[in-house]
């Protein structure tokens, strides 16, 4: 039988994405997973500037689909159109799969109107946080609606994945549904070197603790309340290192030029990051808990500071309190405000000082890694080999 009878009778995933796929980091472990299991797999993305329409990312295929409304997107009205002239060019240019992932609420209706076509499709709905959320950026009447929709949407569904344990219980208690598949956001088990490109790019001696933030500069994550805490302590051996990008980066940059024990790295790419998380000696996930999507969540960056062997600082939202406290790899904040914090970074020294975390960590790794959550998926998708 040659390769090409063979991919024939191999199912297809299309895993549908309503953004230019260059930084998924989930979605292209997912992709890998699935083509591991035995399925043709493709990334239907939406396509920018100096992107390739039909590219290769990783050994992932992607075809992204051009939006010529986009060239508008200053006009917020356009919006909805936008989206439907997205729908229709990804209907008629990607072909039909026999699943359909979609990676957020917004990408539910191109996949029905492809089961609209081809009823023997099956529809996976990976919710990446508690979708239909009411958050600060939200009013009130908009998350009503986005639960209206989603409510409609999800009977479409033959599976649903979700990201947290907790989110999966609240999408059971508001729709009334089977409990969703939970996998985790995890990286891939590594042995994550120590490295110490951090201390040698800004300057700072063995002595000085680097408390590290990766990922979005953003609401809701602490920003504010770390640079209060920061900027008030008088030991400059106990530093913070900003490293990506986002809404608050102005803020974060006048903080490193006001402050001599706060620091700004631009964003590296995913292939770097392992390099600069191990180079710090504590990682800092403060989520806020300003919604119930925040509330809820499980960040990839926890488990990126704890695959580097990191003790990690927390807030107290309840899925990472418990994961840090469980596994006793760190410490979480009593309550979000500046001094209680100073006191945890106190406390999160002291306490890895006084021990050693490595069978903590061994033991956590083995569980929130990659390879442990792709069990998970395979619930959703049987091998097809």
């Amino acid at each position: 039988m040659n390769q090409n009878t063979v991919q024939k009778f191999r199912k297809s995933v299309s895993l549908i994405v309503h953004n230019n796929f260059l930084h998924d980091s989930r979605v292209l472990k997912i992709a890998k997973s699935l083509q591991k299991f035995g399925y043709v797999v493709q990334v239907v993305a939406l396509h920018d500037e100096g992107l390739q329409r039909q590219d290769m990312v990783d050994g992932v295929p992607v075809y992204r689909i051009e939006v010529k409304l986009r060239r508008w997107s200053i006009f917020k009205f356009l919006r909805f159109f936008r989206y439907v002239e997205f729908a229709l060019r990804a209907l008629f240019e990607v072909p039909e799969s026999d699943y359909y992932h979609c990676n957020d609420i917004y990408t539910m209706p191109l996949a029905i109107l492809y089961r609209l076509r081809s009823p023997s499709c099956k529809i996976i709905y990976d919710a990446h946080e508690f979708e239909s959320d009411h958050t600060p950026a939200q009013s009130a009447f908009k998350t009503r609606v986005l639960q209206c929709v989603e409510s409609f949407l999800i009977k479409f569904a033959n599976e649903m994945i979700t990201v947290s344990d907790s989110i999966a219980d609240e999408y059971v208690k508001l729709y009334k549904i089977p409990k969703p598949y939970v996998v985790y956001n995890t990286p891939y088990k590594t042995k994550v070197n120590n490295s110490n490109v951090l201390r040698d790019q800004l300057n700072l001696n063995d002595h000085q603790k680097i408390f590290l933030y990766q990922g979005v500069l953003g609401v809701g994550r602490g920003i504010d309340l770390l640079i209060e805490s920061f900027s008030q302590i008088k030991n400059s051996d106990q530093v913070l290192v900003f490293l990506g990008y986002g809404h608050y980066l102005p803020k974060v940059q006048e903080a490193a030029h006001n402050f001599e024990n706060i620091f700004y790295v631009p964003a590296v790419s995913f292939h770097e990051l392992p390099m600069y998380t191990s180079s710090a000696d504590f990682g800092v996930c403060l989520i806020e808990p300003i919604s119930k999507s925040y509330e809820l969540c499980m960040p990839n960056k926890l488990f990126e500071y704890l695959m580097a062997g990191l003790p990690i600082l927390v807030s107290p939202v309840r899925e990472c309190r418990d994961l840090v406290e469980s596994y006793r790899v760190g410490v979480a904040v009593e309550k979000m405000e500046a001094s209680k914090i100073r006191e945890a970074i106190d406390d999160l020294i002291k306490f890895s000082s006084e021990r050693d975390l490595s069978s903590k960590f061994d033991e956590v790794i083995e569980k929130y890694n990659w390879s442990a959550q792709e069990k998970n998926l395979e619930k959703v998708y049987p091998k097809n080999s």
